[in-house]
This record gives C-alpha cells, structure tokens and sequence, in this order.
C-alpha cells in the first residue's frame, strides 16, 4: 500500500513538474518541446497562471504563432476562455494585429468571433480601431460576425475606425450590406461626426458618398459634423459637409452655431467659408456662448477682415447678454475708433447697451481716459450721456474718480445728472472736479430738486456749504415750489436752515396734501390712519382758548376748544386699552387650554403665570398714573380757561377709569389658573410617590429571594477547602434551599 502511495506522489510531481516545463516553452516560444509535452494527457490545456491568464492566450500576447497553432492541435483546449482580467484569444490577436494568429483562431469552429472581452469590446472593434485591415477583412468573411455590434457605450466599429482616421477599415466596413453608417451611441456620437472632429477628411468623403447618411445628426452636447469640424478648425473636412444639400449651418449648439464657434476660436478660414456659405442666418436670435456677439468674437480673437464683413452685413442684434460684451463695448475699451464708426452706422444697434459687468460703452471710455472715443461717442445724438452703469455710477462720475480731468472737461456739457448723484453720495472731491470743469450747479433732476435741495434732504452739510460758496441758487423751487430752506424746516435740521439765512434765503414754509376722495365736505373732517393733523386759529377771540392743536388720534376733526380735543385723547385711550385687555383675556384663554392638555406636566407654566400677573401688577400702575395725571390735567384747565366742561371730561376720566375692573378680572383668572397649577402639581407628585414606594416593597421582595442563594455561594467561596475533594453540586442546592426555607420562616414571623 505505501508503496502504491509513493508512486501516484511521484506520478503528480512528474506531472507539475512538465506542466510547468509547458509554461516556459510557451513564453521562450520553444515549439517542439511544447509539442512534446502536449502529447502527455495529464497536461492541463486550460490552466491558468497567478496572473489568470491562459496558455493560450499567453503566446497569443506574446505573439508566438508556431505555439499558437501546438495549442490549437488540443481538442480539448477553450478558444473563448477568458483571463482574470476579462482578456479573450481572438479580441487580443486581433488587437495587436497578429493576422496569422487570428487566422488560426478563426478556423476553429467554437470561436466566438462576436464576444466582448473585459473592455467590453469585440474582436472586431479593437481591429477597426487600431487600423488593422486584414484582420477586419478576416472577421467580416465570417457569416457569423456582427458588424454593427457596439461596446457597452454603442461605439461601433465603424465609429471606432472613423474615429481613428483608418481609411482602409472604413471602407472595408462600408462594404458590407448590412453596415449600419449612422449607429449612434449613448453620447449620440456617430462616424460622422467622429471623423469630422477629428479632421479625417479622407473618411468624411468615404461617409459622404453614401446616399443614406445623415448630415445633421446631433450628439447628446446639441452638435452636429458640421459644428464639430468648425470648432476644431478643420478647413478640408468642412468644405467637404458645405459641398452637400442639405447641411445646417444654424443649428443651436448651447447658443453657439458653426460660424460662432469657428469665430470664438479664431479659425479664419472656416469662419471665411461660412461666412460666405448661402443659407446661414448671420442675426442669431438669441445669446451666444459666453455672450458674445459675432461680431465680438471676431474682433476679439484679431479677425479684423472677417469684422469688417460682418458689420457691412448688419448683423449685429441688441439682447440681453448674460456673459460678456458687447462689440461697441469691446471697441470703446480698446481705443478702436475705426470700429466704432463702423458700429454706429448700424441702426439697429443700442449704443447704451450695458455688458455682462453692467458697464456701458461711453463708461468703458470714459474709465480709459480716451478723449478721442468719448467725443466719437457724442457725436451719436443716440448716446445718453446719463445712462448709467448697472451700479448707477454715470460716465461722468466715473472720470471724476479717475480724476481724468480732459474726459470730464466733455461730458460736463452733456451731463445733468451726476451732479446730484455725487451729492446724494457726499462725494466731496468729485463734486469740486465737476464744478471746476463749469458744471451747471443749478441744474434741476426730474423732480425740479437742485443740487442743493440734495444736499439738504440727504444731511450733506459740507457740500452745501461749497455749493452755496460757487453760486448755487439758495431760492430755488422744485416742481412743489419747495425751497431748500422750507425743506430743512421741515427736517428740523437747524445748522441747514441757519446756513441758508446767512446766504438771504427766504420762503420758509410746508404745504401738507390730503387724499380728496376721503374728505366728508359735510362734516369738515378727515379720517386717514397713520395721520397726524395740525392746526391754527388764524384771529383769537375774546377768551383765552388754546390757539394751536396738535392730534395723532386715527380719526380726527377739528374740535370746538381744547375740551374736546381732550375728550377724544380719553376716549382713543379707552379703546386702545380695552382692544389690549381682550387681547390678553385671548391669551389666557390660550394657557387654560395649554394647561389642561399638559395636567401640570410642565413645570415652566407656573413661572409663565407668575410673569402675567407681575405685568397685570405693573400695568395697573401704570392706569393708576395715566387716570391721576387726567384729572390733574382737567383740573389745570378748568381753572385756567372755565367755562364749566371740566365736568363732562370728568365722565370720559371715569369710563378711562373702569378699565382697572377688566384689569382685575385678568388678575383673579392667573390667580385661578395658578391654583389649578398648583392642584395638578400635587397630584401628580402624589402619584410618584406612590408609584415610587410599590418599587421599593418589590426590591425588597427581589432581596429577599436572592439572599439565601448569595450566602449560600459566597460560603463555598470562602472555604475551599470544602471543595477539595469536589463534592456533588447538589450539596450547594440542598444548602440553599435550607437558608432559603430559614428566611422565608424568619420573615413570615417578622411579619406577624
């Protein structure tokens, strides 16, 4: 028996031992002794390495022909056993162009010539794309073979070819009747446009004289052949796709159509051939990618023939640009004042068009300091001088910050209304630019406001005084026939006002306007919320009346004497408290329910409660003192003036009076609901403590229980020697049921 064990261990040696001899000779490529070994029926065909490759498709990688075919011989060997990392014999031959190799392969009947390999590609895809034609024309002799078989993204191989610029592959694929020559992947990306992008003009020509190949197909980016070949600047492939009926020469690509493209890349000749192709729409109804107009984008990237074109076209279109400038913009910056004429002469053009940053043209020149833009600017009657920047700075305002004194000396003439906006500002500095620069210091904004009323209404009192000082008109009126003066009496602003007399001003006055359709002509009154009235007797009588009233009440007439202007204050006071005391009786209302649902769960309610009374406290002081400072009051007049009214205001004082009664209603209903706080309180503390001493007799029970087989345990613990000899477990029981039997007789007769 050992003997036989000895010779199947020898026996499996042996075999690793030529099993491994195999390996070398197919990597060195030795032929023959491969085909030695080969003979031997324990050799493993199939076996894979540490890596998981194959041997077969070791030579195939290595290119080993001879060895190949030695493998090949093997009935039992797996032509589509892939490697661990997904590799297959075909795909990889076919990949690195061993046309004899897979010649071999495809002789053998189970080759699977339409499997894809870990990268997911087929034999025939990694042949087209890597331009090896004989092996493509060996694969598509197959009947088998699936030529529109795409990876996992739907590439083709024909994409993958055309893609490459592999002629020879395309036309060999173009060959075959059931090519599909507009496939299309996820990304929408079809030979085609593959080859277009890519500038393979000898491919775009093979695809082109197909009769059903589609010209406009877009990818998933909105692009077509004709986009594509435009934006990478590739004359050839471009006149090919123009030389076709039917192309699109607008087509929308995220704003951008072939010609813009060509443009924002500086491609001049493409932009040439477009340019001049019949069909294409030079206006774009839109905005373009990053803003720009054509004709901005041939002027920024230096295509200064292509710009001249475009501006004798008319194409440029005034929208709104959300990124980018405009070309009047792009010009004026750039001290380009050719382009400029040239862009004025288009009628449709805006010439205060803001850009992107919100910068207008004339602001762009002015900043620059360009004299000859700015007066080529003016000459336009278009031009709005007082069209400012989105951040409302003026071209004017901003030469005077850039103290480019010679921009500002021209745009003084044209200007009226920066002036107020410095002021408004107290810009002190560039409001002294201008009027050195003979700024008209009087000129009106639209509501007739001079400089100077400005200066008062925004509390800029140092520019008034240098405005006052260079000559402005201290009696000026606005279209409401306000002066300055009567607006600083009117603010209260006394340093403006005493200013303005230094400097003779006069008409100090204010004219207050009512809405019309709320006068009741009948009664003489007026009711205007948020209103306060003012009056004044214009002859005084023969008694000591009071003369002027003042009233802040929401309904107010003229009353007959100051009696009755009190009696409305009692009477608006009344009700302004007792609207407050119904709102807080609400509020309780509120805490009452709050409080049943929490059943004195909440310990913040007490505290909540505590506060309302203490503001009841305090506002009954303050009633108190409002009703005592009334009869004083009453008393005061009375005794000056008579007449015998005080009486009838005692009446209102009394009503103002009974507010204390509400008053102290809500005081006895927190007194209520503190006590109903105070009984759920109780309560629930006597059901914790209840609750907590059924939990103590529990533990206690729990102890009692436990007690005996603790001693019991902790006395066999204590004597070991007890357990030297290891005695039956069930002494411990006998010894615990014993103590646990002493106890509960212990405790029955305590209990007694």
């Amino acid at each position: 028996m050992e003997d036989e064990l000895s010779i199947s261990e020898d026996y499996d040696n042996y075999a690793d031992r030529q099993q491994t001899l195999l390996w070398k000779a197919v990597e060195a490529g030795q032929e023959d002794t491969a085909r030695s070994l080969l003979r031997h029926d324990f050799i493993r065909i199939n076996e894979t390495d540490y890596e998981g490759r194959t041997l077969l498709l070791l030579a195939v990688g290595l290119g080993h022909t001879n060895i190949v075919e030695c493998l090949l011989d093997r009935h039992d060997i797996d032509v589509n056993l892939q490697d661990g990392n997904g590799n297959l014999p075909l795909n990889e031959a076919a990949g690195n162009g061993h046309e004899a190799i897979s010649s071999l392969l495809l002789e053998k009947d189970d080759i699977g010539v339409n499997l894809k390999d870990g990268d997911k590609r087929t034999p025939l895809i990694k042949a087209a794309s890597n331009g090896h034609g004989a092996i493509v024309r060996q694969l598509l002799e197959r009947n088998d073979i699936d030529v529109n078989l795409g990876n996992d993204e739907g590439d083709t191989p024909l994409v993958e070819a055309a893609w490459n610029g592999h002629e020879t592959v395309v036309s060999l694929l173009l060959g075959k009747t059931d090519i599909q020559p507009n496939a299309r992947g996820e990304s929408g990306i079809t030979p085609l446009y593959t080859a277009a992008a890519e500038g393979h003009n000898i491919v775009v020509g093979l695809l082109l004289e197909r009769d059903d190949i589609e010209l406009n197909v877009k990818t998933s980016s909105d692009e077509t052949p004709l986009f594509a070949a435009a934006n990478n600047g590739h004359e050839s492939v471009t006149k090919l796709l123009l030389s076709r009926d039917g192309i699109d020469l607008n087509v929308n690509c995220h704003g951008d159509t072939p010609l813009s493209a060509a443009l924002d890349r500086g491609h001049k000749v493409v932009s040439e051939l477009l340019l001049y192709q019949e069909g294409n729409e030079l206006e774009h109804n839109g905005s373009i990618d990053r803003g720009y107009f054509l004709l901005s984008k041939a002027l920024d990237r230096g295509l200064q023939d292509i710009a001249s074109k475009i501006l004798i076209a008319k194409i440029s279109r005034n929208v709104e640009i959300p990124i980018g400038r405009s070309p009047l913009s792009w010009a004026a910056e750039r001290n380009k004042t050719d382009q400029i004429r040239s862009i004025l002469r288009i009628d449709t053009l805006d010439p205060n068009l803001r850009d992107a940053q919100g910068r207008t043209p004339l602001s762009r020149a002015a900043e620059c300091d360009s004299i000859s833009v700015v007066s080529l600017l003016l000459e336009s009657s278009r031009i709005d001088v007082n069209n400012g920047d989105l951040d409302g700075r003026t071209p004017l305002s901003i030469a005077a910050d850039t103290q480019n004194y010679a921009v500002v000396s021209i745009l003084v003439t044209r200007d009226t209304v920066t002036l107020h906006s410095l002021v408004r500002e107290g810009n002190l500095s560039s409001v002294e630019i201008l009027l050195d620069n003979r700024y008209d210091i009087n000129t009106k904004n639209g509501v007739g406001q001079s400089s100077l009323h400005v200066a008062v209404d925004n509390n800029r009192f140092d520019i008034a005084v240098r405005l006052l000082s260079r000559g402005a008109n201290v009696n000026a009126e606005d279209h409401s026939s306000t002066t300055p003066l009567c607006l600083a009496v009117q603010q209260k602003r006394r340093d403006f006002a005493e200013l303005l007399l230094d400097y003779s001003a006069t008409g100090a006055y204010a004219v207050a306007y009512f809405p019309i359709l709320q006068l009741d002509l009948s009664k003489g009154k007026i009711t205007w919320e948020g209103c306060g009235v003012g009056w004044s007797m214009g002859k005084l009588g023969q008694d000591s009346g009071s003369v002027r009233y003042f009233s802040m009440l929401q309904e107010s007439g003229i009353p007959d004497d100051g009696y009755e202007l009190f009696q409305q204050l009692l009477a608006e006071s009344t009700s302004k408290w007792l609207e407050f005391c119904i709102q807080f009786e609400d509020h309780l209302s509120h805490v009452r329910l709050d409080q049943l649902k929490s059943q004195g769960k909440r310990p913040e309610t007490i505290s909540h409660l505590a506060e309302n009374a203490l503001h009841i406290a305090q506002l009954r002081r303050a009633l108190q003192g409002q009703v005592r400072s009334a009869e004083e009051f009453n008393t005061d007049l009375g005794r000056l003036h008579g007449g015998g009214k005080e009486q009838r205001a005692f009446e209102y004082i009394h009503t103002f009076a009974d507010i204390r009664q509400q008053l102290q209603i809500l005081d006895e209903t927190i007194r209520d609901l503190l006590q109903f706080e105070f009984a759920w309180a109780s309560i629930n503390e006597a059901h914790k403590s209840t609750s907590l001493a059924i939990s103590m007799k529990r533990l206690s029970w729990i102890t009692f229980i436990f007690l005996p087989a603790m001693f019991a345990a902790s006395l066999f613990g204590m004597n070991v020697d007890i357990l030297e000899n290891n005695p039956d477990w069930r002494w411990y029981l006998l010894f615990m049921g014993s103590l646990l039997v002493l106890t509960t007789i212990g405790w029955s007769l305590y209990a007694d």
